[in-house]
Order: structure tokens, then sequence, then C-alpha cells
């Protein structure tokens, strides 16, 4: 099963990230996209065969060069960057107000989505992306410091500064928190065995089935094409780019792989030829459509609860506008 990953992200789930980006080590994920996925069928994305969708669905239209999806009008790529920027933007008066003027507003929530995440949502991994970034993240411009001065690759942004200046950030993040989302919650919610599985849950659990004759078919010749790279621990099937644990282990090793920076030359040289290896098979391809039509499907069947989660997506976004604006930014 080819996961898709969390699908519509909580406010105080937001917040947090945000936190890590500035302020400590942390990994980004994405859901999954034109890497790949594991044979089987998925627990809620039905069987690869299923009926051809329409071309418009959401008002998403259907672009394999970009890799489109349904999905992309759930996960809310736009609503992360505002509420990114949102919560950067209180911080900072909050920051100000208790004399610390050196805090920087890192987002940028009207910036384009970077090129490996076009859409702010599915990774897009082709050859002319392998040639420039290899299996690595492309640089956001959503975010000011450079990519490797963030710190994906170990250490924050906010490492060097005295230890009160790092205090009052926790103390300013808190306050914003619950300013915009209300506490955090101190515990998870189970879901009841035996009733309804909310959609955000379901949505969550999203999974592509790759187990189509055509797909394993198209695997089997993905597998023949990547023989001469010499990987010898080369999954049954392409692999999700954007998941580091599903890049073969032999791979990581060789190549020192870390999900950004500047990739080698010979990181540069597998990734192209695998990217090639998948068009060429048939596998890019065809499991876009698979993604396409099985979201589509899954948004058909359950169609009321996804208009209200677009329907709540809208206006939580909306209402992020107005914070921006009345901190002073510009959404």
């Amino acid at each position: 099963m080819h996961s898709m990953g969390p699908v519509r992200v909580s406010r105080a789930v937001v917040l947090i990230i945000v936190a890590a980006l500035t302020l400590g080590a942390c990994s980004a994920r994405t859901p999954a996209s034109g890497g790949g996925g594991s044979s089987g069928t998925g627990v809620f994305g039905g069987q690869a065969s299923a009926p051809v969708a329409p071309d418009e669905v959401l008002g998403v239209k259907k672009d394999s060069t970009t890799w489109s999806l349904p999905f992309d009008r759930i996960y809310g790529g736009p609503l992360l960057r505002l509420q990114s920027y949102a919560h950067d933007l209180l911080v900072d008066q909050c920051m100000s107000e208790a004399g610390f003027d050196d805090f920087e507003v890192l987002t940028i929530s009207s910036a384009p989505f970077p090129e490996t995440q076009p859409h702010g949502n599915a990774t897009l991994f082709n050859v002319e992306i392998a040639q420039k970034y290899g299996y690595r993240m492309a640089p956001d411009p959503g975010y000011r410091p450079s990519w490797e001065g963030v710190d994906f690759q170990g250490g924050g942004y906010y490492d060097d500064k005295p230890e009160a200046f790092k205090n009052q950030l926790y103390t300013c993040r808190d306050e914003v928190q619950v300013e915009l989302s209300g506490p955090r919650p101190t515990a998870e919610v189970p879901v009841g065995g035996g009733g309804n599985v909310p959609i955000e849950s379901q949505l969550n659990r999203f999974t592509v089935d790759t187990s189509s004759p055509q797909l394993q078919e198209a695997a089997a010749q993905w597998r023949t094409c990547m023989a001469p790279q010499g990987i010898a621990d080369l999954p049954q099937e392409p692999w999700a780019t954007e998941i580091r644990r599903e890049m073969p282990e032999s791979l990581q090793t060789r190549l020192n792989f870390q999900l950004t920076g500047q990739p080698s030359a010979d990181e540069i040289a597998v990734a192209t030829a695998d990217a090639q290896c998948r068009e060429s098979s048939g596998w890019t391809s065809l499991l876009y459509e698979a993604t396409w039509n099985q979201q589509a499907v899954f948004i058909a069947a359950h169609k009321a609860e996804i208009d209200t989660v677009v329907a709540n997506n809208d206006a939580e976004a909306e209402r992020m506008r107005g914070i921006i604006r009345e901190a002073g930014g510009t959404p």
C-alpha cells in the first residue's frame, strides 16, 4: 500500500511544527506522491482498478506533470502557510513586547511552493527534478533563511541565542498557541471500536493500492531497469522518495543521504536513472492514474464529510488572513 500521509493537520500540530523549524532539529514529512508504494489493498483507498474518475475533482484539475491530486484541496497546503505566517507574526509581537527585537519572521505565506511539492502536498519526482535535486527536497521559497540554514541538517535556527531569548520564545509560543488554537490537548482521543471512524482518521489512514497487475508488471520492469545501479536491497517496487526510511538502506549509506542540502554527483546520477526507469517502465503514469482515481472515489464516497472538511479549511484560512492583516502582515 502506498501511504498518503496525514491529510489535515490540526492548528496545534502546525504550531508545534513551526516551533521545531526555528528552534530545534526536525524532519519534514509530506504526503507521498510520484515516488512509490507497496502492494496490497488500501485500508480506505480501494482497488487500483477503480473506475476512471473525472479529470477535475473539488476544483483540482488532473495534471500528471505537476502531480496534482484531488486531496490537494483537502490537505490545505496554502492553509498551513497562512497558519505558520500568522503564528510567526504574533510571536514576533510577543517577543518585541518582552524586549527581544531580534526574533525573525521566517515564513512567507504568499510564496510559491517548492519545486518538489508544487501544490504544497504530494511530492513530485521526475527526471528534471532528479537532475537538479537528486532524491532531495527543493528549497522552499516560503521560508526566508537558506534551506541549510534552518535545521533539517541538525541544529536550530536560534541555537546560538542566549537562554533568556529561548525561554521567552517558548513562553511566547505557548501564548500564541492558546490564542490561535486553544490549549494543547493533554491526551489522545481514542477511536472507539465498532463505531463510525471520523473522516479525519480515514483520511490519515488512506493508502493507494498498487497491487494491480499493471502496476506490478511496471514494478518488475523498473527493477530490471535499475539492475545496473547495483543496489543490493532494491525494493520490490519504487519507494516514495520523500520518506527517507523507504530508501534502500545501502543507498542511504552510499549517498550519506539527507532529505535536504546539496546532492552529490553520484546521487544525481542514481536518482536520474531511477526517474528514467520509473517513467520507461510505466510506473510513474500508472501510479498517478491509480492515485487520482482512488482519491476521487474516496471523495465521492464521503462527499458530505469531505465538503465539511473543505469548508472548515476555507473558513480557517479566512480567519488566518484576518489575524495576519491585524498583525500588520500581508496574506
